[in-house]
């Protein structure tokens, strides 16, 4: 059978269940029938994403439970797809968010949030054979984390900023494209169209001309906006979309 893995907080949304642990659900594609014991993971987890190789990777946050506790999670867990026992848990850093195998470098990416006041937020790699962090360059520490696309193309695309610390004052965002070995290349939003986004809050690359798509979630209240840049950070278009815009799905259609 062929199945799908979904991470939920399990109703961590409120005392007293905010030391219950998260779940991941596998779902029967051809049945859609959800396995009967939800795999327990850990608080709050967040991003989930196949190796290819029958494991799931998932991140977790903590992010409900360090508002009661102060302790934010910083596990990876490793889940065996087929049997759905945990096979690793790997310490990365406090407050994961993204997961994202990185097929063309058989490489796990994983990113973090941080706790806001003393460990920025950061992306981290992580060998999927030796189950453990792979040293980061100088160039891959300095790098901040807000949203993240892993498109297929070698690459892991991050938007962040140095001034994420910077509560009530405008930030000065940056694009980077971080290659498997460490090396970064920085782009900074100042000085092109990217530079009238407000609140970056997601991304996806098309790896077949290397179009950006980046959502603004503005004030956070009102209707936010997607954008479409060619790789020079140069608009495209544009259009309005709900409040919050985060996630998006390319789909490729073939006419003949």
């Amino acid at each position: 059978s062929r199945y799908a893995f979904v991470t939920s907080w399990a109703g961590a949304s409120s005392n007293p269940f905010v030391d219950n642990p998260g779940c991941v659900y596998r779902i029967d594609l051809n049945s859609g029938a959800v396995g009967q014991h939800p795999i327990e993971v850990g608080w709050q987890p967040e991003g989930i994403a196949g190796d290819g190789n029958g494991f799931v990777w998932v991140a977790n946050s903590g992010g409900i439970h360090a508002t009661t506790s102060g302790v934010y999670d910083d596990r990876l867990m490793v889940i065996n797809g087929d049997n759905c026992n945990i096979e690793q848990t790997i310490t990365v850093a406090p407050n994961l968010k993204d997961v994202f195998y990185d097929y063309a470098n058989n490489l796990i990416w994983v990113t973090s949030f941080g706790d806001f006041a003393s460990v920025h937020s950061g992306v981290y790699p992580v060998s999927p054979s030796q189950y453990q962090p792979i040293a980061r360059s100088e160039a891959l520490k300095a790098v901040r984390y807000s949203c993240a696309s892993c498109p297929g193309d070698g690459f892991l695309y991050v938007i962040g900023t140095e001034d994420e610390w910077n509560w009530f004052g405008e930030k000065e965002y940056k694009l980077y494209k971080i290659a498997a070995n460490g090396d970064v290349v920085v782009t900074p939003f100042n000085g092109t169209d990217a530079q009238r986004i407000t609140t970056p809050y997601g991304i996806a690359v098309n790896p077949a001309n290397g179009d950006l798509y980046i959502t603004d979630a503005g004030d956070y209240v009102n209707p936010g906006k997607l954008y479409c840049f060619d790789k020079n950070l140069s608009v495209n278009w544009m259009v309005g979309t709900g409040v919050c815009p985060a996630h998006m799905a390319l789909y490729a259609v073939e006419w003949n």
